[in-house]
């Protein structure tokens, strides 16, 4: 205020103006924090509920909604260091550009501006401590490094050491409050239980009847996710946060009266649990069940899809990039055992023609396009056995196997077949059924694997396809911009003659295209596997680690010339380039992914009860 009146603002008016502002800025701040942490779907899902909260109507009347602002923007700058990593839907790479890592100096401004910010919240309102809870979560989610850890310490520090250093003592003012309350007349002669109860039904009035009706699916998601945090979805997350924030304040008695002013920052953020997190109908959403088909509830957590439904490609789901979209949504494991009656022949050739047709049927990743195809169906007395589908258009091995009804009776298969981690020719192998008796080995394969890649083993392959993905998402991405420079050297629009842009078109047109590695392949034969990072890889040594260094494309130039371009074009011309996390980033991005871990958790309970695997 005093900043207002000293550049010549001064008066109610432009103080209101001013609260006002910060207030509802407050919308944009927790979007951002959304689509940054859980992706930009369930931003625009919450989007509405925000905008529309009652709590609207005291942000407009009163100097908390300048609180809120402040919470919400020191919250947003600190979920911009968050640092690339993949989990379906509310991960940051299904956040899509979003998600996209921030060079090293602005996620450092990000992290001293958000710690400055938030710092100031305990002097701001002594009632704003608790809200601690929610850039807590942010930073669970957000995972930033080091660095930006003591960035974001010194900007704490900078708010309570100034008020230190001039003299005031934080716990002393805050006693002082408490004495003066306490000898007031008015609420603080009403009892402890009038409030501990009357200020939650005021909090409702702060949040609306969609957050009422939700908070059941928030608290039974929290219920299910605490054997794994870490796939509790981010929105869920950020609103449990809050509300424990909320419930701690009432529950300690420290706000009693006009909670409908002082619990607006804690409301604005709980309005997030109301945002529907289940997807439209389609490939993949819970459908009625059918008399020959399972329940579909399993591949969905609390209307979020399983681990995997998500990405595109690899290198939408680890490295972070936009590449195109391929038609590998909608696969399933369903947990199943074959009927008694069924010859173990037929069943191989059901399972052998099955695996045909999907790997024939682009419905698989693009990134295993580059493996050798399957062979051929084969031919096969049994009736359905010819690799196509029944008469009735279902698959042939639903008529040979018995479905397990339980509720937690399917997986998506993209778990396994997208993560890197696993090495290609074994993900092309997961899109198929498994039989009981198979299923143990394979699993015990990839749980072996995956502690040898924790433990600082196959470096150099994963070095290679690091190299590969990365270059193979960069060649997507560069490509539709030299397909909008060909064309804005042939249109007769205005702007494509401007001699600013004729300049990066010529550029862009006369830059080589990203080359593309090869994949590198997983040696059949143990002892050609290396197993330190020097080890040479492949039967030529092209894939060593300083091999596949070496063919690590550089994205730079391509993004400077993207970035050149989308400055000097309309808004409908402009393309996305973007930068690859470094390898370390991409390898702990494979490595921690709860959606995986949870996946062989429940492959391990259908190896003990006897299960196998139905490709659906």
């Amino acid at each position: 205020m005093w900043a207002l009146e000293a550049a010549g603002f001064g008066g109610t008016g432009w103080a209101a103006a001013f609260v006002i502002a910060a207030g509802t800025s407050s919308v944009a701040a927790i979007t951002i924090t959304l689509r940054r942490l859980a992706g930009e779907d369930t931003a625009r899902r919450a989007l509405p509920y925000l905008v529309l909260a009652p709590a609207a109507l005291w942000i407009a009347t009163t100097m908390d909604a300048f609180f809120l602002g402040v919470a919400a923007w020191g919250t947003a700058l600190l979920a911009l260091t968050a640092r690339p990593r993949r989990r379906a839907d509310r991960s940051f790479a299904a956040a899509g550009p979003a998600s996209g890592r921030l060079p090293a100096v602005a996620a450092g401004g990000a992290a001293l501006g958000g710690g400055l910010l938030l710092g100031a919240l305990p002097y701001l309102n002594y009632g704003m401590l608790p809200f601690g809870a929610v850039p807590l979560a942010v930073l669970l989610m957000a995972r930033p490094r080091w660095r930006t850890l003591a960035l974001l310490a010194c900007g704490l520090a900078v708010v309570p050491a100034a008020f230190t250093l001039t003299g005031f003592w934080w716990p002393d003012g805050v006693r002082a409050t408490l004495d003066t309350y306490l000898v007031s007349r008015g609420s603080a002669q009403r009892s402890y239980a009038y409030f501990l109860f009357g200020d939650l039904a005021v909090l409702g009035l702060l949040t609306g009847p969609a957050v009422a009706h939700a908070l059941p699916d928030l608290l039974r998601t929290l219920r299910r996710g605490a054997r794994a945090p870490s796939a509790i979805p981010a929105g869920t997350l950020l609103a449990a946060a809050a509300l424990l924030g909320t419930l701690v304040l009432d529950a300690s008695g420290v706000t009693r009266g006009e909670v409908e002013r002082i619990w607006i920052p804690y409301a604005m953020w709980i309005v997030v649990a109301a945002a529907p997190t289940a997807r439209p109908p389609g490939p993949g959403s819970p459908r009625r069940r059918s008399p020959r088909s399972p329940s579909r509830r399993s591949s969905c957590r609390n209307g979020e899809p399983r681990p995997g439904p998500a990405p595109a490609t690899l290198a939408t789901r680890v490295v972070g990039e936009r590449a195109p979209k391929e038609p590998t949504v909608g696969i399933d494991w369903i947990r199943m055992r074959p009927r008694p009656a069924v010859p173990r022949a037929v069943l191989e050739a059901l399972v052998h023609d099955q695996a045909a047709r999907y790997a024939g049927g682009g419905r698989l990743p693009g990134d295993l396009h580059h493996l050798t195809a399957p062979p051929p169906p084969t031919a096969h007395d049994a009736p359905g056995a010819d690799g196509a589908s029944g008469a009735d258009g279902r698959d042939p091995l639903w008529d040979h196997v018995e479905i397990d009804p339980g509720p937690d009776s399917a997986r998506r298969v993209n778990t396994v077949g997208l993560s890197p981690v696993l090495p290609a020719e074994w993900r092309l192998a997961a899109y198929r059924t498994h039989l009981p008796d198979e299923l143990p080995g394979r699993l015990r394969r990839w749980t072996e694997h995956l502690a040898a890649v924790r433990d600082g083993r196959h470096r150099p392959y994963l070095r290679a396809w690091y190299a590969h993905s990365t270059a193979r998402t960069l060649a997507h991405e560069w490509e539709p911009l030299r397909q909008r420079a060909l064309t804005a050297r042939g249109s007769a629009d205005e702007w494509a003659a401007r001699p600013e842009l004729v300049e990066i078109r010529d550029r862009v047109l006369t830059e080589p295209p990203p080359p593309t590695p090869p994949a590198p392949s997983w040696p059949a034969t143990p002892a050609h596997r290396p197993e330190t990072a020097g080890t040479p890889y492949g039967a030529d040594g092209s894939y060593g680690a300083e091999g596949a260094a070496a063919r690590t494309v550089d994205a730079a130039p391509y993004a400077r010339l993207a970035r050149e371009w989308n400055r000097r074009v309309p808004h409908g011309q402009k393309v996305r380039v973007t930068l690859p996390p470094d390898f370390e980033e991409f390898l702990a991005a494979a490595v921690d992914d709860p959606w995986l871990d949870d996946c062989l958790r429940w492959l391990r309970a259908a190896v003990r009860d006897g299960h196998g695997l139905l490709l659906r």
